[in-house]
């Protein structure tokens, strides 16, 4: 095989491989337009276990106006469902990034749960965690 060839194969396989991969159960976000986040207002409060409590903030990511409204309306169903799942982590669940990154995702699919649940929108891209102090 000829050396060009070679090359152009190579730089082919290495470029398939090096693309990065959408996180589990994280949509790929729109190739166009502005992103759309909603900010999960007020911050979560809840306890971890005997005087301990989690203190965070977060915004999730939407793909469309449809989906921001229906995230909207549907809030208080939501925020119930993202405060029993805090409420159940004690703080060792919380320990390190990748433990942090585990709730990130499930809180994600939670939320796409609820949405379908209530027959609203469903259109949701990410949970983003933007602070988070446990005491």
């Amino acid at each position: 095989m000829p050396r060009t060839a070679l090359c152009l194969l190579l730089t082919a396989l290495f470029l398939t491989l090096a693309r990065p991969v959408a996180a589990e159960d994280e949509a790929p976000a729109a190739p166009s337009g502005k992103p759309i986040f909603v900010s999960m207002v007020p911050h979560f409060t809840v306890n971890l276990g005997i005087a301990r409590f989690l203190n965070m903030t977060a915004e999730t990511h939407v793909g469309d106006e449809e989906t921001k409204e229906s995230l909207t309306e549907h809030m208080p169903a939501i925020r119930h469902t993202i405060l029993m799942m805090l409420a159940d982590l004690k703080p060792e669940d919380l320990a390190t990034a990748r433990q942090k990154e585990i709730v990130r995702r499930d809180v994600s699919r939670a939320i796409r749960k609820t949405l379908r649940d209530m027959g609203g929108e469903n259109n949701i891209k990410g949970f983003y965690i933007t602070s988070m102090v446990i005491q």
